[in-house]
């Protein structure tokens, strides 16, 4: 090849980027063509960061444009439709397990059909047995039930008590827990019995929970509370709502006003899988990250923590007084870490 077509040959591909590419359809078990569906490929040999990913179009099609040759595994992803990444062995589907395959200088595209099921999901509403009122934080704990050590845990946070967790396409054991009540087994609350959802449907999961003994005459909820008796949620001052912060580390320091007869005082702090650059929090779950600093029992009225990533957060902050009760919680209160 002459120098100069060898040349431009160099820098087009130097330009172009992509060298590999991996592209097919993705479709459902009936055949039928599914938009929307983040594709991705993972390098078998590197983490999930240097994952590359797209999207399928409305005929199902994608391509997956990549530097380098190597094996990668294609997963997909469009949980607010109910399919849920197989990334952990928890959602991997054992009848249908993702593609893995090896691209080469010599071979450095593929074709791939991607078929894929939606996971079916326990549905339902956590309810105070004592009061009747809805319980709005509760954590789910589900493991396989022919291997137990295959697990994984969800936080789910509504005013309502209002929940839906994706299952997984084998069968489970599911724990529930809530901090002051006693903790849920199965479907009925009482034993660790096994349970199946099928693809695409719905299990409806009723969770009626009783307080512990020492929460029995505590006013735990909202609803409960009584002015002149409960401290009134503490002013909240900074950041102010829907604050939007740049720059990293992610330091944050939330400031909120003394509250009369406050003696200490608690924070809330969730992440959210909200949209970058907006101030909305979908599906909160407490930040519990190792290094966050313990969030009961503050004494100050400030509170400084690393966030944990380029997405939304919510916060609040409540006292308790001298016999240790709650006071009212403060309005949920978000920011966004742009960069």
């Amino acid at each position: 090849m002459p120098f100069l077509a060898f040349f431009l040959t160099l820098i087009a591909a130097v330009q172009g980027g992509a060298v590999c590419r991996i592209s097919g359809e993705v479709r459902d078990l009936e055949g039928k063509p599914l938009r929307g569906i983040v594709v991705m490929a993972i390098p078998l040999a590197g983490p999930e960061k240097f994952a590359t990913t797209t999207t399928s179009d409305a005929n199902g099609n994608f391509a997956l444009p990549l530097r380098n040759a190597g094996s990668y595994r294609v997963l997909y992803n469009d949980e607010p439709h109910g399919y849920i990444a197989p990334r952990t062995q928890f959602y991997q589907d054992p009848n249908n397990p993702s593609p893995q395959l090896t691209l080469t200088d010599e071979a450095p595209t593929a074709q791939i059909n991607i078929i894929i099921r939606k996971n079916g999901a326990l549905t339902g509403q956590a309810i105070d047995g004592q009061t009747m009122l809805p319980i709005d934080n509760v954590k789910f704990t589900m493991c396989h039930a022919a291997n137990r050590s295959i697990c994984w845990s969800f936080s789910s946070k509504s005013a309502d008590g209002v929940f839906s967790i994706r299952a997984p396409f084998v069968p489970f054991t599911v724990k529930v827990t809530s901090h002051l009540y006693e903790d849920w087994f199965g479907p009925t609350g009482e034993e660790l019995q096994q349970i199946s959802v099928g693809p695409g449907t719905q299990m409806p999961l009723r969770l009626l929970m009783r307080r512990k003994p020492s929460a029995a005459n505590l006013a735990i909820n909202e609803s409960e509370k009584r002015p002149g008796i409960n401290l009134p949620a503490p002013k909240a001052l900074a950041p102010i709502d829907g604050q939007l912060f740049e720059g990293y580390p992610r330091v944050t320091r939330l400031e909120w006003a003394p509250v009369e007869g406050a003696v200490t005082y608690s924070v809330e702090v969730d992440y959210c899988k909200g949209v970058p650059k907006t101030n909305e929090c979908v599906d909160p779950q407490p930040l519990t990250v190792p290094a966050i600093p313990k969030t009961i029992n503050l004494t100050a009225t400030s509170y400084e923590f690393g966030f944990v990533g380029v997405q939304p957060g919510r916060w609040r902050v409540w006292a308790y007084d001298k016999d240790r009760r709650e006071g009212f919680k403060s309005e949920w209160r978000t920011f966004v870490y742009l960069h």
